[in-house]
């Protein structure tokens, strides 16, 4: 967490500097000089002059609620960025300075009026806060949270998420802040809505007020808005203010805090707001989320591992078969990275799959591996009663070493991934071939309308499924709790030797390819002809695929 405290300790330094700054500049001595220690600084827990917004107009703004005795009071905004995490300011998530029990917080997407409910609009509770060190403990310094959902949300036309900012600096750029807070006559606004305001430098920001800023402003922290009664304020809090990049928008800064009025609970409309630096806290929303940035840079332009491209990492030519077609009839060489895991069980040889990834890792599920397999065939296609009798001839190869995914749950199968680590290098033919995995971002953020399964059916028939992905309340209505890191796909019917199961599709990866997309993990029904299944994601998982096929050691 170190790396958290380097964000979090500079208050003092930074605003002893600004006050130099302002000094230098005004060439007059300090005029708090008569003040000892730190002023007690009248924070608000903050649209004044907006215009009301239209519905789903912003789609990732979600309304916080808490649950106080038997009621339900909105206390702030947030922003969704994954299916399953909202992004919001960390005072949002306090009650009287003391962190909320998650029982006690919920969020509302998809709302346009909170004074009505809609058909398209969801509810989710709360599974954990995730907050970065305060070394401080100063309530303006690290004003940020991450609420991890219960449920993971299903995208519509009203509730989508947000892109996160890449940029350093925004001082000059225009971006709109989005929030249900006080309107310029001081009453709740139950309509959504947004105000352009210009992100100003810390300079100009330090020179409306020195005595206020001099101590709240750091280099996590910039200042936007007009000095003319447009701000944001009271119930603002925790909402993003939003930068348009080509088409998407992207959120750059979260509603922390701004001035009182003399004498008042309110806002100063006449005052900078001041925001989060979405960026100086990228590393640490993406350790947490996982969240990749859509980018739509060409997969062939090579590897750069600090923008999650893994390229380079895997084989060049991969995923490439003699027909793309999805079909339930496979033939010689179609799914060429189709690998068949073999346990030994009471003197018996069982089954389940995985896919080669590589020359010497095949990639498939932790209960899979849970059995100890000690071989793996390639090339296999349809066997009547021998191996010997496959055609065109099967390799098999012993396992050196099997890594499970270390937060791997058994009773829950969370992180239901392992590799297999092979005694020798593939040797590669038409009939086996090393799939693709999602390594660019573009890959990993990308849906299809279909996918296909291939499995082997009792250990002996290669075949394969069409599926097509299901909203995650199926599986959930079916006592399958998914998290982010998992698909809900329609029956298929869920047979032995499935699990492991490579799912894909195929996309553009420097030309057509077959993209393994999930991991066939287990059935969401006890029908499981007919049920859905659960598949991990195999993107969610990139970098740890990537970190353990190229340490070599294990």
């Amino acid at each position: 967490m170190s790396v958290y405290h380097f964000y979090c300790t500079r208050t003092a330094l930074l605003s002893f500097l600004a006050n130099i700054i302002i000094q230098c500049a005004s060439g007059a001595p300090q005029q708090d000089s008569l003040l000892c220690g730190i002023p007690k600084i009248n924070q608000t827990d903050l649209i004044i002059r907006g215009k009301d917004t239209t519905p789903g107009e912003w789609p990732w703004h979600v309304a916080i609620y808490h649950r106080i005795y038997y009621s339900n009071k909105y206390v702030c905004g947030g922003t969704l960025i994954t299916e399953s995490f909202v992004l919001t300011a960390a005072h949002c998530v306090q009650k009287k300075k003391l962190p909320i029990s998650v029982k006690l917080i919920f969020v509302r997407m998809g709302a346009y009026d909170l004074s009505e409910w809609h058909s398209k609009e969801q509810q989710h509770s709360i599974q954990r806060i995730h907050v970065p060190e305060n070394p401080t403990h100063h309530r303006l310094t690290c004003d940020i949270a991450l609420l991890e959902l219960s449920t993971v949300v299903e995208f519509n036309e009203y509730i989508q998420p947000a892109c996160l900012i890449e940029k350093l600096d925004l001082t000059g750029e225009y971006g709109l802040a989005i929030g249900w807070g006080l309107s310029e006559n001081d009453e709740a606004t139950y309509r959504l809505k947004n105000v352009l305001m210009p992100v100003v430098s810390a300079i100009r920001c330090l020179e409306s007020d020195r005595l206020f800023f001099g101590h709240t402003l750091t280099e996590d922290v910039f200042c936007a808005g007009y000095t003319n009664g447009t701000a944001v304020c009271n119930g603002d809090s925790g909402g993003g203010l939003f930068f348009q990049q080509g088409n998407a928008w992207f959120i750059g800064g979260i509603v922390s805090f701004s001035q009182y009025e003399p004498n008042s609970n309110r806002c100063n409309p006449h005052g900078y707001g001041a925001f989060m630096k979405v960026f100086s806290y990228l590393h640490w929303i993406k350790e947490i989320t996982h969240y990749e940035h859509h980018t739509d840079e060409d997969a062939t332009r090579g590897d750069d591992r600090r923008e999650g491209n893994f390229v380079s990492y895997f084989p060049k030519y991969c995923g490439v078969t003699k027909r793309e077609r999805l079909a339930d009839n496979t033939t010689f060489f179609q799914w060429p990275w189709i690998a068949q895991v073999v346990e030994k069980r009471n003197e018996t040889d069982t089954f389940c799959s995985g896919s080669l990834i590589n020359s010497r890792y095949v990639l498939t599920s932790a209960t899979c591996a849970l059995y100890k397999p000690y071989r793996v065939i390639l090339g296999m296609h349809q066997c009547e009663t021998s191996y010997n009798r496959c055609q065109p001839p099967v390799q098999q190869y012993f396992i050196k070493s099997i890594l499970v995914h270390q937060e791997f749950n058994r009773l829950a199968l969370k992180n239901d991934i392992a590799l297999i680590r092979l005694t020798r290098d593939v040797q590669f033919e038409d009939h086996i071939q090393p799939v693709c995995l999602p390594v660019t971002p573009k890959l990993r953020q990308s849906r299809h309308p279909k996918y296909s399964v291939s499995v082997f059916s009792d250990g002996r028939y290669h075949q394969n499924s069409t599926l097509s992905e299901q909203s995650r309340s199926e599986c959930q209505k079916r006592n399958a709790t998914l998290d982010y890191r998992q698909l809900c796909m329609a029956s298929g019917g869920f047979y032995k030797g499935n699990n492991g199961a490579p799912l894909g599709y195929v996309d553009y990866l420097g030309g057509p390819r077959f993209i393994q997309f999930g991991i066939a993990s287990y059935p969401a029904s006890t029908d499981m002809n007919f049920g859905p299944t659960v598949f991990t994601k195999v993107a969610a998982y990139i970098n740890w695929i990537v970190e353990n096929t190229n340490k070599n050691v294990w």
